[in-house]
């Protein structure tokens, strides 16, 4: 029998991820890489936003065996333990967000392990996972225990992520890929690419990224752990 994983990446809004569920129905399991909010579309950007994840959580508790929803940084600084605000902020329904993703904060996680394949939002190093003092099966217990350590870490002098002691939500390819986890093949989303790109370069790491929602429609397709590009 054929294990079938479905990885959408960043959704910003946009709800084109109801065609991709449709097109799969028969996928064992779909994981949203996180970042529902904060589009640069504006006519996209507020109410639709809001009933678009709305619709996605729906979706996640019609099917709860089947569908992660994966916490990004744009998800992140409207939650109401979030001390911090990313570009993109929308200060007009930022109480609206924090609301919806606190009444959706039990099916909502840092990072889901399935197979050899890690997802998370923007990577796990272990130079984070050494810092905070955890292990990558605990992840998501930690953020219900300490929130905080996810944040933005502010000795990063690049501004935007690139630092292994960046966070789950945070890190970007250039620091994750030196220093990523080696028991995994990992799944993120963050960093734009023009279609869904496959790292596999000097170093042993193995890495899949798919925020590309904004300029093709593609994602992620794992079959018996192959993975490959799928389209509409």
């Amino acid at each position: 029998m054929n294990n079938k994983i479905i990885a959408i990446g960043d959704t910003h809004g946009r709800d084109i991820w109801k065609q991709i569920v449709e097109k799969e129905k028969n996928a064992d399991r779909i994981v949203f890489i996180g970042d529902y909010f904060d589009t640069f579309n504006p006519e996209l950007r507020g109410k639709v936003e809001m009933e678009n994840f709305k619709e996605i959580v729906s979706f996640a508790r019609l099917n709860p065996e089947k569908v992660v929803l994966l916490i990004g940084n744009h998800d992140f600084h409207y939650m109401h333990c979030a001390q911090e605000q990313y570009s993109g902020h929308n200060m007009v329904y930022a109480d609206i967000f924090g609301t919806l993703l606190a009444d959706a904060s039990d099916i909502m996680q840092m990072c889901h392990i399935e197979e050899r394949y890690l997802f998370s939002h923007a990577g796990v190093t272990n130079t984070w996972l050494s810092a905070v003092g955890t292990t990558v099966e605990e992840i998501n217990e930690l953020f219900r225990l300490q929130p905080n350590l996810f944040s933005f870490n502010r000795q990063d002098k690049s501004g935007y992520g690139n630092s292994p002691y960046q966070s789950p939500i945070w890190v970007r390819p250039e620091s994750l890929i030196p220093d990523a986890l080696q028991d995994y093949i990992q799944v993120v989303g963050h960093t734009h690419q023009s279609n869904i790109l496959y790292y596999e370069g000097v170093y042993p790491t193995r890495l899949i990224l798919t925020d590309c929602l904004d300029n093709v429609n593609e994602y992620l397709t794992i079959i018996n752990g192959e993975p490959s590009t799928s389209k509409l």
